[in-house]
């Protein structure tokens, strides 16, 4: 009997444009297209890779600083901080525990702009990726 890991992929952000102008709540993702876990849910030890990904308007860069969420309904299940320091696009990638993420709830991530850097939009792309192990047997 072999086994090997099947990968779900979650798009959270798809390069949605958010104004870095004011140190605000400056992107949720929407409603309709908030995903769920499901089934994978019950794969509770298996843990996710959060992913995000900054880049400017304009190859000037931004100083700006978004600190991110990964929400499950109302619950904050991680956050990390995007620094953009003066480059024109900056992004992270981090081992999350989906452990007490139900497979009902709506995943969503949402941009709280903590530095504001006036005229700069950044598009936004995140996304969260679920690896499950898969057994191959009578082969």
């Amino acid at each position: 009997m072999g086994s090997m890991a099947a990968k779900t992929q979650i798009t959270l952000a798809a390069a949605n444009a958010i104004e870095l102008e004011t140190e605000a709540l400056v992107f949720d993702t929407p409603e309709a297209l908030r995903d769920r876990l499901g089934d994978l849910a019950r794969l509770k030890y298996v843990a996710g890779e959060w992913g995000a990904h900054l880049k400017a308007d304009s190859e000037l860069g931004s100083t700006g600083v978004v600190l991110l969420e990964l929400m499950a309904g109302a619950v904050v299940v991680d956050s990390m901080t995007v620094d953009l320091g003066g480059s024109s696009e900056a992004g992270q990638r981090k081992e999350v525990d989906l452990f007490s993420v139900g497979g009902a709830q709506r995943l969503h991530v949402r941009a709280t702009v903590d530095t504001a850097d006036t005229g700069r939009t950044v598009a936004l792309t995140s996304y969260l990726v679920v690896s499950q192990p898969l057994s191959v047997s009578g082969c």
